[in-house]
């Protein structure tokens, strides 16, 4: 792999706490988002399980993009805070996108300090399913999916200011980040964040009944067919797990924010997130985190099967009972468990 020369960026963190019991991760998150490539990852009230933080993250360093064996670098969120300029940077060729990015980061060191939330910046974007054709022993897709939208296989912005919500102690701390070429930087991106979240919240767009035109990539029958050709593969042992996509195409497409909030009110969990990384915005929600590495140790904790909840305790205990004596829920958890297995295998010592 091929990588441009990259200086080695010591950050020293800042920051400033507030009380936040009239502000909520979403109300913050739309007085901010006008700073640019804001993202949101919520632990959303409401859920059975909710974890201690929400994060808010604004005016990215710098963008990684991969698409096509290259790794480009860009600055158009933040062009008045680096010495180089607005817009593209560099280009490179890179075979593995997730080396490339380790490699960047290795640019960028923090000074050590405590008391800092327990996300106070880094990497945040996303990895398409295409991206593991780069190092695993895959086919190329026939058709590529991200073609009719331009979209990149991945996206990674550095985010060095976030605003961290403490649902516990119900406080918001507003973090940046000087270097030895911005000193006191730091202080004015605080000012900036704080005179934003001190504004009047904007008009936000709702997601109410409309004339829409809803378009699938393929018709019921041709899902059908899908379903049944996995089937083979894996009695053949081709095989273990497949996952079916179907991509529904909305026009016109609704406010990203608006959608968010709609999904929030269905389906309130305990990992949600918005990610506005142009050319796409991101919006989704889980009930767990797929893998989690933290001083040196990696946690996966799948969940497989699901029951309603009852009327009563009683109701609940029953539909419990009837999930763990499940074949085919057991079967699907002990498979997931796994895969799991096998990945932290690939990965650890």
């Amino acid at each position: 792999m091929a990588v441009t020369t990259q200086r080695t960026t010591e950050l020293v963190p800042v920051m400033r706490e507030r009380l936040a019991d009239l502000e909520t991760p979403v109300s913050a998150f739309a007085k901010l988002r006008a700073l640019g490539g804001a993202f949101l990852l919520e632990s959303a009230e409401g859920g059975e399980r909710m974890g201690r933080f929400s994060f808010i993250g604004v005016a990215p360093r710098e963008t990684l993009y991969f698409r096509d064996g290259e790794v480009s670098i860009n600055t158009w969120t933040n062009p008045d805070r680096d010495p180089r300029g607005a817009g593209w940077l560099a280009a490179y060729p890179a075979a593995d996108p997730i080396v490339a990015l380790r490699e960047h980061m290795r640019g960028y060191r923090r000074a050590p300090q405590t008391g800092l939330p327990r996300f106070s910046g880094g990497a945040v974007g996303f990895v398409s399913y295409e991206v593991a054709r780069r190092f695993e022993r895959l086919p190329l897709a026939r058709n590529d999916p991200y073609a009719p939208w331009g979209l990149p296989e991945m996206v990674f912005g550095i985010y060095d200011t976030v605003v961290a919500f403490d649902h516990l102690r119900h406080t918001l701390t507003v973090l940046a980040h000087d270097d030895a070429t911005e000193s006191g930087n730091a202080g004015r991106m605080i000012d900036r964040v704080f005179a934003a979240l001190d504004a009047p919240l904007p008009s936000l767009a709702t997601a109410a009944q409309r004339e829409t035109t809803v378009t699938a990539n393929g018709t019921s029958e041709d899902y059908m067919e899908r379903v049944r050709r996995a089937r083979e593969l894996i009695a053949e042992g081709d095989c273990i797990q497949i996952v079916l996509a179907q991509r529904f195409d909305v026009r016109p497409a609704p406010d990203a924010l608006a959608l968010y909030r709609a999904l929030r009110h269905v389906n309130p969990s305990p990992y949600m997130f918005l990610i506005d990384t142009p050319p796409a915005t991101l919006v989704g929600a889980s009930p767990e985190p797929f893998v989690r590495v933290e001083n040196g140790r990696v946690v996966m904790h799948p969940i497989a099967g699901t029951r309603p909840r009852g009327a009563d305790d009683a109701e609940d205990a029953a539909n419990e009972l009837a999930l763990r004596r499940s074949e085919k829920e057991r079967a699907e958890h002990v498979m997931l468990v796994d895969l799991a297995r096998n990945d932290i295998g690939r990965v650890s010592r």
